[in-house]
């Protein structure tokens, strides 16, 4: 069977094929569980991963981004372990935590030579800030007014930086911006699993799959994406929304309780704004595309298929919506495909 076919309903059918050609980026398959009233999530993930620069790499390095400082967030990795062909049976890990415990690095039984692949599995548990519930508020990651932002939410494959004759190789470990563009990813894979209140409504990267009730008011959803740069999960049990088409992608809208006209509004900007900018950048490959309120005051911040805006602009910045929004989506050419 191709491992790869499960990633194809991210893409719009024109594309679909584009995917057999990405069997040397990252593949996460992830499993995480959301728990609301602890203010935790927790999560398990197998990472298929190929050394895909010239050089042997004796170890891993997985980028910890809620440890940022603007993030505030805490991410425990409880256990790591090597697998795959090259590491059988699998061995634990042990992780040391480096850049002010943004990365873990993790040390491997021998060294991963150019071309060989491998797999990791990773456990972690996170526990995220909860901020003031004032729409003032700018809060990238964490919980504000019933809203749960949490992108990077996971252990992040690093970068790689090869040797350039002056410098040796080496992971990158930058510990980012107050700006909002902490990540710095390479274009990978996910297939993400959630179990989560039945009553949360999750805006993400990616397309879903299935969403299934279980037992204890809890639902589970899963999600696929085309090469992306990082999954958002982003969920309030308050958003409304709705959907169009527009050149092929389904175009997203969700709003909070008394916003509906301008969740509206955003809808038809950020379809005039897909229409506009695949005639003038070149087609925009996904399949689904949304735009969500978070607590961001009035500002904006672009994720792999998701505009998210202030819920300020939603109110006292209205005349914002427009410019902004179309700003926001005009990343995910310039961030997320190229």
């Amino acid at each position: 069977t191709d491992p790869l076919a499960r990633f194809r309903p991210a893409m719009r059918p024109a594309f679909q094929q584009e995917i057999a050609a990405l069997n040397t980026l990252p593949r996460y398959e992830m499993n995480i569980e959301l728990f609301p009233e602890q203010n935790r999530l927790t999560g398990s993930m197998r990472v298929f991963l190929t050394n895909t620069s010239s050089e042997p790499w004796q170890q891993l390095v997985f980028r910890l981004y809620p440890e940022l400082r603007d993030y505030g967030g805490n991410l425990t990795v409880n256990s790591a372990v090597a697998g795959g062909a090259k590491f059988s049976p699998p061995q634990a890990l042990l992780a040391d935590y480096q850049a002010n415990n943004t990365a873990v690095s993790l040390r491997l039984p021998d060294f991963l030579r150019a071309g060989e692949t491998m797999t990791m599995d990773i456990a972690w548990t996170l526990d995220y800030p909860v901020w003031q519930d004032a729409p003032t508020v700018y809060a990238l990651f964490g919980k504000s007014q019933e809203m749960i932002s949490l992108p990077l939410f996971y252990p992040s494959l690093a970068v790689y930086q090869p040797s350039n004759g002056l410098l040796g190789g080496g992971w990158w470990m930058d510990e980012g911006t107050v700006r909002g563009d902490s990540a710095f990813n390479v274009a990978s894979l996910f297939v993400v699993t959630a179990t989560l209140p039945a009553n949360q409504v999750p805006v993400t990267s990616g397309t879903l799959i299935t969403s299934t009730l279980i037992d204890g008011g809890r639902a589970r959803h899963v999600w696929v994406t085309g090469p992306s740069r990082e999954f958002l999960f982003h969920t309030s049990p308050l958003f409304q929304y709705a959907s169009t088409e527009a050149y092929g992608t389904r175009v997203t809208s969700y709003w909070l309780p008394g916003q509906e006209g301008m969740g509206w509004a955003a809808l038809r900007y950020a379809v005039a704004s897909l229409r506009i900018f695949s005639d003038e950048f070149g087609p925009y490959p996904y399949r689904d595309m949304r735009v969500a309120p978070a607590p961001l005051y009035f500002r904006g911040m672009e994720y792999p298929q998701v505009s998210l805006l202030g819920v300020e602009v939603y109110n006292r910045y209205q005349d914002q919506l427009e410019p902004l929004l179309a700003h926001e989506v005009a990343h995910q050419w310039w961030y997320q495909i190229v």
